[in-house]
């Protein structure tokens, strides 16, 4: 799927996107350079010879050893891959620095190493500290990943794909297709003190848009998802604007299958979902949107124990396929649902159209536990203009009651949700088409279109077609 312009998404003046987009192509003509890489290439070229496509290099490590860092400006060197096999693992340790796809090319990036812990690290490990029991990574920002494939067919089943380290901030995460891995698809995971849930290192300004990922999870015992964002840190806390999003992924297919269920010996799979945002109390605002979630083993979306969380014109549908996600937990929590909130404040849902599966115990929409939350604010968790079909919504009690206004109960009418590759458009007469709510309004679609095709906004990733 085509790339959502970020600024048509948000509605930047048109003079302001090109002002901004005339200094970086100046920044990045005066100081950056491109490498080429290709599976025939040489690496005993250096980098000017290197940065012409008829004369590539042969391994990705050369090519970063090569790299120039942008680490004044934030704009180093682009690292151009052509189609074919790279075996990694591989440490995106250097500021500034861009690895993508060649234009109509989708290399494919794979680990075979058993003790690979990723197929991309931003940054690699340094080092481990044994006394700390963590590992020791150097700061690395404005870096991006574009348009490659990551693929964990022949890793283990603890082996993620992209993982940012609580020590990267500024990254994009572009057009890439993540899949077959056992652990999570693709991670920001911050450094959370497990007595206080206070994040001691952590990503911001992290952006996962236009991505495909999917049977990712099965095989860790570490209760990964497909996209999971834990322990987020603001970095600038005088911008008040979106620090980090996750717009415009297909997540599909991610399941927990490890046996025994749980590290934790509970006995129970815990998660398995498609996006989760997760102990990021002290986080800057996050948007969640435009995103297709489906058949996933956990919950479509969940946020827990993390305030300032945006979930906006999402598709969740027959998520919960792992069963003991739809039941109480033995621990008393649970059961999950398409849409979930717990232990958080500030949270809100708006326009996601949430279709449970129909299974016995599978909710369209919870919340839970929200007065636990660290900082609570009563009545701040809201769900609002969603349209839910095939499952109850439990939206709590008392304290831990969500607002609920102007959501509703029908089939949304996808043009084809049970095929191969379903196509979640609803048609003109559904009932979520020009009734969505405009507080947080996206300029854009799922497909790049304009939000906004008649009288209002539609519910849904998708804005519906008029004849």
């Amino acid at each position: 799927m085509p790339i959502p312009n970020l600024r048509s998404l948000f509605g930047f003046p048109s003079s302001t996107a090109l002002l901004l987009a005339s200094l970086l192509l100046c920044a990045v003509s005066a100081s950056a350079g491109t490498l080429y890489v290709a599976p025939d290439g040489d690496d005993s070229r250096n980098a000017f010879t290197a940065g012409d496509p008829a004369t590539p290099l042969r391994t990705i490590r050369r090519a970063l050893d090569l790299a120039r860092s942008g680490e004044e400006y934030g704009t180093g060197d682009t690292i151009v891959l052509r189609g074919g096999l790279y075996p990694g693992p591989f440490g995106l340790n250097k500021s500034g620095i861009t690895l993508r796809g060649y234009p109509g090319e989708r290399p494919i990036l794979q680990v075979t190493d058993p003790n690979a812990w990723e197929v991309i690290g931003i940054p690699a490990m340094d080092r481990w500290d044994d006394e700390r029991k963590t590992g020791v990574f150097s700061p690395v920002h404005h870096v991006q990943v574009i348009g490659l494939i990551v693929d964990g067919s022949l890793a283990s089943a603890e082996c993620n794909g992209i993982v940012l380290h609580p020590t990267a901030h500024h990254v994009r995460i572009l057009d890439c297709t993540v899949r077959n891995m056992g652990g999570a698809g693709i991670a920001a995971v911050g450094t959370v003190s497990d007595a206080t849930q206070e994040v001691t290192e952590g990503s911001d300004y992290v952006t996962i848009n236009g991505n495909a990922v999917y049977r990712c999870a099965w095989g860790s015992k570490y209760d990964q998802s497909g996209i999971t964002l834990l322990g987020l840190r603001n970095r600038q806390e005088s911008d008040r604007g979106y620090h980090n999003v996750v717009v415009g992924n297909r997540i599909y297919e991610n399941r927990s299958r490890y046996t025994p269920p749980s590290r934790t010996g509970n006995g129970f799979h815990t998660d398995g979902n498609g996006i989760i945002i997760d102990t990021s109390y002290e986080s800057p605002r996050t948007l969640i949107g435009n995103n297709l979630v489906y058949r996933n083993g956990g919950r479509g979306i969940h946020v827990f124990k993390s305030n300032n969380v945006d979930v906006v014109n999402n598709t969740c549908v027959r998520n919960l396929q792992d069963g003991d996600l739809r039941v109480p937990f033995p621990n008393g929590s649970g059961p999950s649902a398409e849409l979930s909130v717990g232990q958080s404040a500030r949270v809100r849902f708006l326009n996601n159209i949430a279709v449970s599966g129909g299974q016995p115990g599978a909710l369209c929409a919870r919340s839970f536990d929200n007065g636990k939350a660290v900082a609570p604010a009563p009545d701040s968790v809201r769900f609002e203009a969603n349209l839910f079909f095939g499952g109850e919504a439990d939206l709590g009690t008392g304290a831990d009651k969500a607002a609920s206004w102007q959501n509703r109960f029908g089939n949304p009418q996808f043009l084809s949700p049970d095929a191969d590759s379903p196509d979640f458009r609803c048609r003109p007469s559904g009932p979520g088409v020009d009734v969505g709510s405009r507080r947080v309004l996206l300029k854009t679609d799922f497909g790049s279109k304009n939000r906004t095709q008649g009288r209002g906004p539609d519910i849904g990733a998708w804005e519906t077609r008029r004849p």
